[in-house]
């Protein structure tokens, strides 16, 4: 019985040392395309993120640090707002009213308050 136990264990430790040294995420389901429909479909190599209630709560978290941190800047609540939108560059500018110089001051003030909380939480 104990040499049993001492095998699951290794193999439930050379599991993990794979998982992490994977370049697969876990908590990526990549689909399929099958059936008659297939035709119509397109494949989902880039895979789905699977929710779940921690990473929810997670998300949730960041996001109110974001909101902190530029809570007291319209401008910056603006531009975020706007990304969120997926407007980029010159389409966020024209979006905005902005010119450049606003723009760019803008972007840039922006990520220098978020740069601490990204190495934060890519620590994670």
């Amino acid at each position: 019985m104990v040499m049993l136990a001492s095998v699951m264990r290794s193999i439930v430790s050379n599991a993990r040392q794979r998982l992490a040294a994977s370049p697969v995420d876990p908590d990526i389901r990549v689909g399929h395309v099958d059936g008659e429909d297939a035709e119509d479909q397109r494949p989902t190599a880039y895979g789905e993120l699977l929710l779940t209630p921690e990473r929810v709560a997670e998300h949730r978290e960041l996001l109110a640090a974001v909101e902190d941190l530029v809570k007291d800047d319209d401008e910056l609540q603006l531009l975020l707002m706007a990304w969120a939108e997926g407007s980029r560059g010159d389409e966020a500018m024209t979006a905005l009213g902005w010119d450049s110089k606003t723009h760019d001051a803008a972007r840039k003030r922006l990520t220098r308050r978020l740069g601490p909380l990204a190495t934060e939480w890519s620590s994670r």
